[in-house]
């Protein structure tokens, strides 16, 4: 665009260049005042001429690039509002598949934790069975025991009792055989 208008000022100076060349050669040959005017005149509408035509390509190819600019613009909003609409449909693309795998992956911790808790169920349940039999086996060999003791003791207890009564009644036995040794003297 700059090197249009350089061009077109290149030219208008060459046009003065010749126009100024023009009017040596007429003072030269000394052309009346008439010729002189039409010439000029000539000159001139020639310069009007080619001004206006430079002028005209110059306003043509400033339209022109005006043209080929929104051109270009136009193709470039399109091509963004293109790639906009696809970068969202990929976004929602994107986003159902994070939303299905999210889904399909709750699904599978919902199913571990329902395995889980029903294995947990039964190891409770188990231990539960294990803690009872234990339980029962320990209290059947708490009664075995106290029973074995009960029977120790009253082992013990009774014969403690016949050994104290069997004591008791040889000393009562001997101090009666004393008192009557001791009546049967005084009998005597």
């Amino acid at each position: 665009m700059e090197m249009l208008l350089v061009l077109s000022i290149v030219i208008n100076l060459a046009v003065l260049a010749f126009l100024f060349v023009i009017l040596r050669i007429i003072n030269k040959n000394k052309m009346d005042n008439y010729s002189l005017q039409n010439t000029m005149k000539m000159f001139g509408d020639m310069i009007s001429e080619n001004i206006n035509e430079k002028q005209e390509n110059f306003n043509k190819n400033i339209s022109d690039l005006l043209k080929a600019y929104e051109s270009k613009q136009e193709k470039i909003s399109t091509m963004h509002l293109e790639q906009l609409k696809n970068a969202e449909k990929n976004m929602a693309e994107k986003q159902v598949l994070m939303k299905e795998n999210l889904i399909q992956n709750l699904k599978q911790f919902e199913e571990r934790l329902k395995t889980f808790s029903i294995e947990t169920e039964q190891k409770l349940e188990n231990i539960r069975k294990v803690i009872s039999e234990r339980l029962q086996e320990i209290q059947k060999d708490n009664n075995k025991k106290l029973d074995d003791m009960r029977a120790v003791v009253d082992q013990k207890l009774s014969e403690t009792l016949n050994k104290r009564m069997t004591e008791s009644f040889k000393l009562v036995n001997d101090r009666l055989q004393e008192v009557y040794k001791v009546l049967a003297k005084c009998k005597i």
